[in-house]
């Protein structure tokens, strides 16, 4: 990440910057939902896309700690595969942040 910028209240916005083989990706989004510990819901952009998605994240108690279910909706059809992929090496990344912590 080149640039993290987070304004985390509702109506709040974001901004990442990454780099990545030399190119700089930029994503922007903003928070619609925040209810703590329990769910997220935000926009999120790619202006070399130029299309608005929406990330929902909800988190629900479970016997061996939580459920992260996370859905993602307005994906153009030609960005689902990826987009599925950088999610999972998120989510696996944040799983092992979590788990490493926690011993």
């Amino acid at each position: 990440m080149t640039c993290v910028e987070i304004d985390a209240r509702v109506g709040g916005s974001f901004r990442f910057a990454e780099c990545r083989d030399g190119a700089i990706t930029e994503y922007t989004g903003e928070y619609l939902e925040i209810v703590p510990n329990r769910r997220l819901v935000f926009t999120l952009c790619v202006p070399t896309q130029h299309v608005i998605t929406r990330t929902l994240v909800e988190i629900s108690p479970s016997r061996k700690g939580c459920s992260l279910t996370l859905t993602h909706e307005h994906v153009p059809r030609g960005c689902v595969q990826r987009t599925r992929s950088r999610w999972t090496g998120i989510l696996y990344g944040l799983g092992v942040s979590l788990n490493s912590n926690c011993i």
